[in-house]
């Protein structure tokens, strides 16, 4: 059962359509979003993030190595 009661296809004048009902009761966001810049970071950037902080580790464990060899 949904959450919010569809109206009856009777009760409007145009067409009923379900999935423009749905889009419809989406929360409309408050301000425009910069799209050059995403909120959510892609998969791949997740992957770069990690790759470099891998690589920074092993750079510093192998610096501190060095020092005492």
């Amino acid at each position: 059962m949904p959450d919010h009661p569809e109206p009856s296809p009777s009760s409007t004048s145009k067409p009923y359509n379900p999935i423009e009902n749905a889009f419809a009761r989406l929360p409309r966001p408050q301000k425009a979003l910069d799209l050059s810049q995403p909120l959510v970071p892609t998969k791949y950037k997740l992957m770069v993030q990690d790759r470099a902080k891998s690589i920074q580790k092993r750079n510093s464990a192998s610096d501190r190595r060095d020092k005492f060899s």
